[in-house]
């Protein structure tokens, strides 16, 4: 089963998808800002990993391997490795 990420506006319109491939997406996390979304990636045979997806351009970039375990109220990142 294929599970997306997927960022809809409050009034449901302007999808933005995040997910493509197979790749498994999990524990989306928002920056207190609104701007920014961090979440983990796992792609086949590969380590997980965080990304945070800029909202305001659809863009996604790379942080680091391990899993999103918490956003503190000043946009920190807490990581499981």
């Amino acid at each position: 089963r294929k599970v997306e990420l997927v960022v809809v506006s409050p009034d449901g319109t302007a999808p933005t998808h995040v997910s493509t491939e197979d790749d498994v997406y999990a524990q989306p996390r928002w920056f207190p800002d609104g701007r920014r979304l961090a979440y983990a990636r796992s792609r086949p045979n590969a380590p997980v990993e965080t990304w945070i997806l800029d909202v305001s351009t659809g863009l996604s970039s790379r942080l680091a391997e391990g899993a999103v375990s918490a956003l503190s109220t000043d946009g920190s990142i807490a990581l499981v490795a």
